[in-house]
């Protein structure tokens, strides 16, 4: 197989990097407004924490299928029709009239977005080889960090100075006019022939939904991964969702300045380190076949002192060098993902195995950030985070049984079968 010849590749990576980034704006946006929408629409926290688990749980139960249809169909069709769908919900919210509106839009936000990432990152691994596929993965993920920084600080300025409807209809708009530039500019790879199901390279892509996910939960290093998913997700998810909450409660913050302060040092972090632990992880990986595992158990090792300062945090300043530590450790961990996957999935499942692993993660988000809103006053919010800390140092043990027992094995088997199917 071959990847996409000269600058096009990268091309690709660019173009998706503006999608992927709108992507985020659109789902973080709606975070910096929460003090507004308690205001207008009388909503308690756990209406608010609705807005982020009725978007993440529908994102979550749609990614399977989505994925699925990344394999099945063109990459690029799916792409661009979700970009387009995602871009018409967000309008939609300037238009709600209640609070309930506004969780209705949410989850079908949920399903029109969960047709991008799987999609987008397969598309990408079809024009990039093994030898660059981290880096170039790596890049459209940093993207997605820029766009939470976006929104939420562009929704938090459009707040205090113009309230929050007209943030909806800016973004919404920006997104049909990108969705025009991807039709006319994106292709699918050539390692798909075409990204069309029936040939020879994608003839897997043909199998029915349920066998397909039979088959990639049969694999002992997806499992690991889809479980690492949902327990990084947990602690991810309750820092989009309500740090700026949290930062204008606690802090006495402007909607701005939370929105701001709440994603951009994470998010500057994890633009950082995460290309960064893609270029080490592909010169790794040439000269240790386990060596993507071993860079995400290195970013987990830096989550879970992360997450410690960030529940224990005195002041502003412990606080958001916390959240820097957290972005340093989540990109490297999340810079490793759909490579690792790539190496034991076959070119026609990676859509769907990545599907698969939002899932989990989304899930784990979703009951993470539900339970924020619950337990936060009751407990205390140093409590919560001090329990996700937890959850990550059991991720530390599963990357562990990816690294020391998994991946290898899977790798070879993946191999050998796409030889003899070859």
């Amino acid at each position: 197989m071959k990847g996409s010849s000269g600058i096009y590749r990268w091309l690709v990576v660019a173009l998706l990097c503006l999608a992927g980034c709108l992507n985020y704006v659109d789902r973080q946006a709606i975070f910096s407004t929460f003090p507004l929408l308690r205001k207008e629409f009388c909503m308690s926290d756990v209406d608010l924490a609705l807005l982020g688990t009725a978007f993440l749980w529908v994102y979550g139960l749609s990614s399977p299928l989505a994925g699925y249809l990344g394999d099945r169909f063109r990459r690029k069709s799916v792409v661009v029709w979700s970009l387009m769908l995602f871009s018409l919900m967000t309008l939609a919210n300037g238009f709600a009239a209640a609070g309930w509106h506004l969780i209705a839009f949410r989850g079908v936000l949920g399903i029109s977005e969960a047709l991008y990432m799987p999609a987008a990152v397969a598309l990408i691994s079809d024009h990039h080889l093994s030898r660059t596929r981290a880096t170039a993965i790596s890049f459209h993920q940093s993207s997605l960090l820029m766009g939470g920084i976006i929104g939420g600080t562009f929704a938090g300025f459009m707040g205090d100075h113009y309230g929050w409807r007209p943030t909806f209809f800016v973004l919404g708009s920006a997104g049909f006019l990108l969705s025009l530039v991807l039709t006319l500019t994106l292709r699918d790879g050539s390692q798909r022939g075409g990204g069309r199901p029936g040939t020879a390279d994608n003839d897997a892509g043909g199998a029915k939904l349920g066998a397909t996910m039979v088959s990639l939960m049969r694999n002992p290093s997806v499992g690991a991964i889809v479980i690492n998913s949902f327990a990084v997700s947990m602690a991810t998810w309750v820092i989009l969702a309500w740090m700026p909450s949290h930062l204008h409660d606690h802090f006495g913050l402007s909607l701005a300045e939370s929105g701001f302060n709440a994603t951009v040092w994470a998010s500057i972090a994890g633009m950082v380190a995460m290309p960064l632990g893609g270029l080490w992880a592909d010169w790794w990986a040439q000269r240790n076949c386990i060596a993507r595992a071993w860079v995400q158990f290195v970013g987990l090792t830096v989550l879970v002192p992360a997450m410690l300062v960030i529940s224990w945090a005195p002041s502003l300043p412990f606080l958001l060098f916390g959240l820097a530590l957290y972005g340093v450790g989540q990109g490297m961990w999340n810079a490793g993902n759909m490579p690792i996957l790539c190496d034991v999935v076959r070119t026609a499942q990676r859509s769907t195995a990545y599907g698969l692993f939002n899932l989990a993660g989304i899930f784990g988000g979703g009951i993470s950030v539900l339970l924020f809103g619950a337990l936060s006053r009751r407990i205390g919010v140093s409590a919560v985070f001090f329990s996700l800390a937890i959850v990550l140092t059991l991720a530390i043990g599963v990357v562990c049984l990816l690294a020391l027992r998994l991946y290898r094995a899977d790798r070879i088997r993946c191999f050998s079968v796409v030889a003899v199917q070859s």
